[in-house]
């Protein structure tokens, strides 16, 4: 056999099996795909979330008066009742605050509740479209008079939250 006849037929079985694996290629590609079983299995356990608890809040603090170091001092006592610290500082020039303020993003915030029920004095809740901070925001104004010494641990959610644990 000459080189340009095995040449010749290696070249002619080579795009034959190229052609045949295009073939067999093709139908796999386009053919339908496998049942795997029927539906998704749907969750069997849940954990039922009934309530917020302060650890899971975080709180930045906000000094719209002229007490030097308020917003900071005010903080320590958050973290000593376990929120989570965010961030601290001046309030936003052209804020008007008078006693003290919760700023939250969320209408009905079941957080924003629990930090203004930690007030000695009533704190209004504020439905603001920009955060100054993680968490909840917390604006002292002059007559702000500081925390209780026993608030509320948690506040309860309006809805209970269920998450799947399988």
């Amino acid at each position: 056999m000459t080189s340009k006849l095995r040449t010749a037929l290696t070249m002619t079985s080579l795009v034959v099996i190229l052609a045949l694996m295009a073939t067999w290629g093709w139908k796999q590609t386009t053919a339908k795909l496998p049942d795997l079983g029927g539906p998704i299995a749907q969750c069997q356990t849940y954990k039922v979330k009934k309530s917020v608890k302060r650890s899971e809040i975080a709180v930045s603090v906000y000094n719209n008066s002229s007490r030097s170091g308020l917003a900071g001092a005010t903080m320590q006592r958050f973290t000593k009742l376990g929120f989570k610290p965010g961030n601290t500082g001046n309030a936003p020039d052209g804020t008007q605050v008078r006693k003290v303020e919760v700023w939250t993003t969320t209408e009905n915030d079941p957080t924003a509740l629990l930090v203004a029920k930690q007030f000695k004095q009533k704190a209004r809740v504020i439905v603001v479209q920009d955060p100054l901070g993680p968490g909840v925001d917390v604006i002292l104004g002059q007559r702000f008079s500081g925390l209780r010494a026993k608030g509320p641990l948690t506040q309860d959610l309006p809805e209970p939250k269920r998450t799947c644990l399988d």
